[in-house]
């Protein structure tokens, strides 16, 4: 092999090397650019469990409250249907006294 044959094959090696070190810098960006998009889809979906936890707590507190929230109204309802009767019953405690 002669010296010009040798420096040919020596340019297209060099030529076959930089076409595959170009290829694996494109797949590297890309593979990067999916890294990405994948992480923000990550985060999005992240919010997306955020905020459906906190209607699900929003509702459990809700409903946990609710009923701390009617006993008092319950209490409230007898309490006024007693106090009507009062002045019955103290009347008749009255005549009874006498």
């Amino acid at each position: 092999m002669s010296i010009r044959n040798f420096q040919c094959f020596m340019q297209a090696m060099e030529a076959g090397l930089s076409e595959v070190k170009n290829e694996l810098q494109s797949r590297d960006d890309l593979l990067r650019i999916i890294e990405m998009e994948r992480l923000q889809l990550h985060r999005e979906l992240w919010k997306i469990g955020e905020c459906q936890n906190a209607q699900e707590n929003k509702k459990r507190l809700k409903s946990s409250y609710l009923p701390s929230i009617k006993e008092p109204e319950k209490k409230r309802k007898d309490l006024f249907s007693v106090v009507p009767d009062q002045p019955n019953h103290e009347k008749e405690l009255n005549k009874e006294i006498q």
